[in-house]
């Protein structure tokens, strides 16, 4: 199998360059971003995933993710673009080296996601998904009526980029949540073939909804609180603060 890509290679060492202790920066440091219910995502393209794939996603995690508040900040990683210290980093490579944890399985089959640990408590900020094994698990199954495999190519990597957003959208729920697993729905240690293809997503947790925000900004390091909004005594509108 060919190596990553040096490019991808050295993204993924980027950040966890940014995120050591003691690292001393030797350019100014960008703006610090304001925490709220936004979680900014860079996609790394290890794997090769078409564009249709990617943006369907989006769409899917975004979906997903909308029921419990959050929003996502979509960004694709290029030469040119610097990798912003609050950013989640998603890796689409082709297959998850090393021993798998706090993981999504197919049943019967491989690892899908992950997310990639400081320590048992504290995620680091970077997600891998395995695209060759979500397409494998996508294109045995049925849509309208047809084998996956047999619609076409845009219809499929609309299939199979669905599959690889709620892989996604199930990391980041250990991304915010942690470790832990659920009997059912979408964070499930493992996943049937047809819930990654279903017209319905797999439910999130009953209880995040109400959760999500609070633990997005305990775990959005490196961005500013929102500051206060000012309430003009003479006015009913509102003024942002300075």
């Amino acid at each position: 199998m060919p190596h990553p890509r040096p490019f991808v290679c050295l993204l993924a060492l980027a950040v966890l360059a940014m995120s050591a202790p003691g690292t001393a920066a030797q350019d100014p440091a960008p703006p610090v971003p304001a925490c709220d219910a936004s979680l900014p995502l860079l996609w790394i393209d290890g794997g090769r995933a078409s564009r249709g794939v990617l943006d369907a996603a989006e769409r899917e995690a975004s979906r997903i993710w909308a029921a419990a508040g959050l929003t996502f900040d979509w960004a694709r990683a290029t030469p040119a673009r610097p990798l912003r210290p609050d950013q989640v980093l998603v890796m689409v490579r082709e297959h998850l080296p090393g021993r798998p944890h706090a993981d999504l399985r197919v049943r019967g089959r491989h690892t899908l996601g992950r997310v990639i640990r400081v320590s048992a408590d504290q995620p680091s900020r970077l997600i891998e998904l395995a695209l060759p094994a979500v397409t494998r698990s996508v294109l045995d199954q049925s849509l309208f009526g047809r084998p996956v495999h047999d619609l076409p190519p845009v219809a499929r990597d609309v299939a199979v980029g669905r599959a690889l957003g709620r892989v996604l959208a199930h990391e980041i729920g250990h991304w915010l949540f942690g470790r832990e697993h659920t009997p059912h729905g979408l964070m499930r240690a493992s996943i049937t073939r047809r819930d990654l293809v279903a017209p319905i997503a797999p439910a999130l947790p009953a209880a995040w909804p109400s959760l999500a925000r609070g633990r997005l900004q305990e775990r959005r390091r490196g961005c500013a609180p929102p500051c206060p909004v000012r309430q003009p005594v003479t006015s009913k509108g509102t003024v942002p603060c300075p």
